[in-house]
């Protein structure tokens, strides 16, 4: 389905992406700042945006808190929030929809001098519903003034236009005897405003009118006692009169009023969800006149209408009707059932009865709710031509199927809400669990949710995509299983999910039986199309869909229609609902013809795969990999099924791209997992396919698996000379090369990628090489070899290697050269590259080490969030390297602000993760070392800081020598003027970052006992020598 983003205001505020309650923004700033921009619809400069939300800030630390806040609302939702350098904006181009800008264009569409017509009036009610509370009632944002003015002058302004509205539209109600819609709206205007009299007297006539005549009076006495408690006056002359003609029954005709007619089935259970197309509902059927509600069977079709037929009662004179067509299969039977619905007598006359039906309901206000239209699609002219005979009646069809009438607007019904993983917090916000909860309830009264393990109902309501029959069908087994046992058996198959519920209608009781009756509707084509797409995962490309199915367009439509395949509008692409897929593959099984489907699918996507192989390592990258991301459900069962079948030219064929691009979009995991399951097949019937899926499944990235990774990749690297595979043997060096560091077998590799032809490989040796020879202390070595490898990816339009190449350009800058604005603009442009090309581990990586950057600058905010949002993807793929990027820091920053248990958490935690990685052994050192100094553990802090300066020297990053000085002057406290030396020169040195020191209380008391200990003259003298110190002699020194 479309992913729309909505944005309810109205009410207090509620962020739903793709129907489901969106998580994971965390601050109430990052969810301010995108009302904010839904609502102004243009872009907005960031300096503005920076004062709104932190005017107390100076300039430059707002602007990073926006930058930081900016992130974290672009990890959820980077396709709707867009940024250049200046401005941010919502992407208009983006499918979301925000209450208060339909709310303004209902209210636009009505007149505002000329008196209201039906079709204004209507549209003034739907605008009434929409308005479900004050703007952002409730919803407060510390520290930021502006945006609560803001926020308090937009909620006064549409409480007075909706104020307006809603006395516009009583007194249309009250003049078009609109009896019990009035008495709502009038209602609904008192609780904005309590003391209007006018509204008061509308809404006592209104309850006379109706018959409520002791309402009416006790109406006066509530306008008495308000206007007396707030204001110390009576009610006027016009009121009280009104109130004695009720009294005394004379000046107004007050006739009794029944509530509107209706037929509508009393429901034993509260509706749950859906509030969202209820809106949608009311804002199509002030519109048309003809909606369908299409979903397939189970969706809760037949539930939505009813709700929203029973909340419609008081809006239509003539009443609402529910008119069941189930068992129904003729045209005259169609018109019985609606005139039975309606309680009309057919006449015995000459006219047929769909003409008396038609004479009858042409002067009608009514609401038909036609429900379980999809066997009589064939007669669906029939309610065609009643509508346009009666102008004011509307039809409110279920089906699976539409109508394929002119004037129908169609409304896709999908599932409930779902918490996207099972650690969600609050479950109940999200109506599928909410639905399981309620039937658990009535299944076993006695049902403890805190007793059993929620993540489990999740994973219930995941398995069957929120459809409601499912839930309460799965629900329903409380009493017997389990939850765990439950969505076992969901898994196991279909036919667990069934009931014997007697208020259930037996079409209901189970979803095979509820499927049946769709698949009985089907032609024999359908049908074979529907089983064979039952082979594909996720969603899929109609071009896909035609060459492994054979299906025409025509049937894809079809099926569509029928609500067995759905299509999102802005992609393009078809999926199949889980359930159907389960039942239809169940059809595929027994008709013999699921191996020959499988191998097509297979046979189709792993082309798809080998067709990308070029475009991954050049100018298409980005296209090339967002097109196998949208197809790799797909893919990885395709795979997994020729490797399971030994087809080995399939999988020789797919071997490098499905590489390349688990590299890319670091889903190393599961990269290695499909290669290691192929390796399982073809390790005897084709060695030397397992051999180079071996080489791709080893692990070089996880210092707990080198040494039986570099052991591997050497013995294939024997085999592939063996039978004198070039590139296997080029492969396997570069490999081997990079888990070595070792730069003769990485030119070695490099020299035979560029026998080969292959520059994409050519890139990532070259930046590998740079990384060792800056590590060597080599700085010209080092930026020929980057700027090799940046020159190359561009030429070939690598922008993964290329951002790779600036990240090290950056590392140089920040570790040697101590250049911190230039290695921000350096790692800034990578993780945007990285960002755009949805590199995670890029993005980590580079997100991690800004926030490095920051802390030595002193943005302890800036410094905190970005570790966090790096630590959390880092997390999420597992990538070991920005792991401890993150941890490293974040430790160090704990350490300065006297956090220290936390600081060794993290710390000793990088050490766990990659013990021998130069970031571990220096960052890590240096937190550790100023976490001892705070426990007065100096013997522990010395170790660490030399372990920590040594590798520092080692590797001559310059810079980062100076990062240990302040340590090392708190380190020599009992020798003062040593001290104060090497304070000097760790505050001035020009390749120091100050700014962390500065927050570093240790440093603050040692200074004041250092001036206190020394004269003024003897400090000043120590000081200005101390900056003349040479940075080397005094490592040297302390080492």
């Amino acid at each position: 389905m479309s992913t729309l983003l909505e944005i309810h205001t109205l009410g207090g505020l509620k962020i739903e992406l793709d129907g489901h309650l969106l998580s994971g923004i965390a601050t109430r700033k990052a969810e301010a700042l995108l009302v904010v921009l839904a609502h102004s619809g243009r872009p907005l400069s960031r300096e503005t945006l920076a004062e709104l939300f932190w005017p107390e800030r100076p300039r430059a630390q707002a602007l990073s808190s926006m930058r930081a806040t900016l992130s974290r609302l672009r990890k959820r939702l980077s396709s709707y929030v867009t940024a250049t350098q200046h401005t941010i904006s919502i992407n208009v181009d983006s499918p979301y929809w925000l209450d208060v800008l339909e709310l303004e264009e209902q209210l636009a569409q009505v007149s505002a001098t000329s008196p209201l017509s039906r079709a204004e009036a209507d549209v003034l009610a739907h605008a009434a519903a929409l308005y479900q509370g004050d703007f952002l009632e409730g919803f407060f944002v510390r520290g930021s003034p502006g945006f609560e003015a803001w926020a308090r002058d937009e909620r006064e302004r549409l409480r007075r236009a909706i104020i307006e509205a809603l006395r516009r539209l009583v007194r249309y109600e009250l003049e078009h005897d609109r009896i019990q819609a009035g008495i709502l709206h009038a209602a609904q205007l008192l609780d904005f405003d309590p003391l209007h009299e006018e509204t008061h007297r509308h809404l006592m006539h209104l309850l006379a009118l109706a018959g409520q005549r002791s309402e009416a009076l006790h109406q006066f006495e509530t306008c008495r006692q308000r206007l007396d408690e707030e204001l110390g006056v009576e009610p006027d002359a016009e009121t009280v009169h009104v109130y004695e003609s009720i009294r005394s029954g004379e000046g107004l005709t007050v006739r009794p009023m029944t509530r509107p007619r209706h037929n509508l089935p009393a429901q034993l259970t509260p509706f749950v969800g859906r509030e969202h197309i209820l809106s949608q509902l009311m804002a199509l059927l002030a519109q048309d006149r003809l909606v369908t509600l299409i979903g397939p069977g189970g969706i809760g079709k037949t539930r939505l209408a009813l709700e929203f037929a029973a909340q419609r009662v008081p809006d239509f004179e003539q009443g609402v009707f529910f008119v069941a067509l189930v068992g129904v299969s003729s045209p005259d039977s169609i018109l019985s059932a609606i005139a039975d619905a309606i309680g009309y007598q057919p006449q015995q006359d000459r006219r047929s009865l769909q003409q008396q039906l038609c004479d009858h309901l042409a002067d009608q206000h009514m609401l038909l709710v036609l429900d379980n239209f999809e066997h009589l699609i064939e007669h669906a002219s029939l309610v065609a031509d009643l509508l346009q005979h009666a102008p004011e009646v509307s039809a409110l069809v279920t089906s699976r199927e539409q109508l394929n009438l002119a004037g129908e607007r169609i409304l896709p019904v999908g599932g409930l809400e779902l918490p996207e993983t099972e650690t969600t917090d609050d479950l109940l916000r999200y109506s599928a669990i909410r639905l399981f909860m309620q039937s658990a309830w009535h299944a076993r009264p006695d049902f403890d949710p805190e007793a059993h393990r929620l993540q489990h109902a999740v994973r219930i309501c995941q398995l069957v995509d929120g459809v409601p029959l499912a839930v309460l069908l799965a629900a329903s087994w409380i009493d017997t299983l389990s939850l765990r046992d439950i969505a076992n058996e969901i898994e196991r198959g279909l036919d667990f999910l069934a009931a014997e519920l007697r208020n259930m209608p037996e079409r209901h009781r189970s979803l095979r039986a509820v499927f049946a009756s769709s698949w009985e509707r089907l032609s024999d084509t359908e049908r074979d199309v529907l089983m064979r797409l039952s082979v594909f995962r996720g969603s899929l490309l109609r071009q896909a869909a035609q060459q492994v199915t054979g299906a025409s367009l025509h049937t894809l439509k079809s099926l569509l229609n029928k609500s067995l395949l759905r299509r999102d509008s802005t992609s393009g692409r078809y999926d199949i609902h889980e359930m159907v897929r389960q039942f239809a593959h169940d059809h595929l099984v027994l008709c013999g013809d699921a191996d020959t489907t499988r191998d097509l699918h297979a046979q189709y996507y792993v082309a798809f795969l080998n067709r990308r192989r070029d475009d991954l390592k050049g100018q298409r990258q980005r296209e090339a990999l967002d097109e196998i991301e949208a197809d790799f459900d797909n893919i990885q069962a395709a795979w997994r099924w020729a490797a399971a079948q030994q087809d080995a030219a399939t999988i020789q064929a797919g071997l490098e791209s499905l590489y390349l691009f688990c590299r890319m979009r670091s889903r190393w995991d599961e990269g290695r997992q499909l290669m290691q399951a192929a390796v399982d097949h073809f390790a005897t019937s084709a060695p030397r396919l397992g051999a180079a899926l071996q080489a791709r499944a080893i692990n070089i990235d996880d210092p707990a698996e080198y040494d039986d990774a570099v052991t591997q990749l050497e013995q294939l690297l024997v085999l592939a000379r063996e039978v004198d595979d070039r590139f296997e043997t080029a492969f396997c060096l570069m490999q081997i090369g990079c888990a070595r560091l070792d730069v003769s077998t990485l030119q070695e590799s490099l020299t035979l990628f560029q026998e080969l032809g292959q520059p994409y490989y050519c890139i990532g040796i070259l930046h590998q090489l740079g990384y060792i020879y800056g590590n060597q202390g080599d700085k010209e070595a080092c930026l020929h070899a980057l700027h090799q490898s940046y020159d190359l990816a561009c030429e070939v339009g690598d922008k993964i290697e290329g951002a790779l190449a600036i990240l090290m350009m950056g590392s140089l800058e920040l570790w040697r050269e101590g250049n911190y604005r230039t290695a921000i603009d350096l790692f800034s442009e990578a993780r945007r590259i990285q960002s755009e090309m949805r590199n995670q581990s890029g993005v980590a990586a580079n997100e991690a080490i800004l926030g490095r950057i920051s802390f030595l600058l002193g943005d302890f905010a800036d410094a905190r969030q970005r570790s966090e949002t790096a630590l959390n993807l880092a997390n999420a793929i597992n990538h070991l390297e920005s792991k401890i990027f993150a941890l490293s820091t974040r430790g160090l920053l704990a350490a300065v602000e006297g956090r220290i248990d936390d600081a060794v958490r993290d710390c000793q935690t990088a050490f766990q993760v990659y013990p021998d990685h130069p970031v571990t052994l220096i960052i890590g050192n240096l937190g550790l070392a100023v976490a001892n100094l705070a426990l007065d553990r100096r013997g522990t802090a010395r170790t660490h800081f030399k372990t920590g300066l040594k590798h520092v020297t080692q590797a001559v990053f310059t810079a980062a020598q100076t990062w240990f000085l302040p340590v090392a002057a708190v380190l020599s406290s009992d020798h003062p003027e040593r001290a104060v030396e090497l304070l000097a020169l760790a505050l001035t040195h020009p390749k120091s970052a100050t700014g962390w020191v500065e927050h570093w209380d240790q440093i603050s008391q040692l200074r004041a006992n250092l001036e206190h200990t020394l004269s003024p003259d003897t400090f000043a003298a120590v000081w200005e020598h101390g900056q003349t110190l040479v940075l080397e002699d005094v490592v040297r020194e302390l080492l």
